[in-house]
């Protein structure tokens, strides 16, 4: 459980939703028969899914996590993060009294993490993530541009979480 200082924490779902979607790898994180299992997978947030959204993506059929579903996961997002050093304060040369800290930003999500693997399902996630990775590009990567029976061949090799 994440204990950060009232100070700094930050409410705002918004705000919250905008790092989610700027930092999309969240670092994925289940309990099972006392082990820890952890993965580092892409999702999107769909903010029209449940009262707080719904966090969406795939994994390999091969990744050991998706057999151990419906779990209870966290899955956390990193935003940026820094070292600060006690020479930045004036008020170190006056009396000493500051020590290094780290500042970050992080969102933590909490819920129960669920395998499908519909291929239409499936499909429209592949079309979401590349739209919204490949937006920026000058010609953006669409999934359509690949053969659909090498898409379909993926498809079979993929979980929807």
């Amino acid at each position: 459980m994440a204990n950060p200082n009232r100070q700094f924490q930050v409410a705002d779902a918004a705000a919250q939703q905008a790092l989610v979607r700027a930092q999309p790898l969240a670092t994925l994180v289940i309990a099972h028969e006392g082990a820890l299992h952890v993965n580092h997978i892409p999702l999107y947030l769909d903010p029209a899914r449940g009262p707080q959204g719904t966090l969406i993506g795939h994994v390999a059929r091969a990744n050991a996590l998706w057999p151990l579903l419906p779990q209870q996961a966290v899955a956390v997002f990193h935003g940026p993060q820094a070292y600060v050093s006690p020479s930045w304060y004036p008020s170190k040369a006056l009396d000493g009294k500051q020590v290094p800290t780290w500042n970050y930003a992080a969102v933590h999500a909490h819920g129960t993490l669920s395998a499908f693997d519909d291929p239409e399902r499936l499909r429209g996630i592949l079309h979401t993530l590349s739209e919204q990775h490949e937006a920026h590009r000058p010609a953006p990567w669409r999934v359509d541009d690949a053969p659909p029976d090498y898409i379909d061949k993926l498809l079979r090799a993929i979980v929807g979480i």
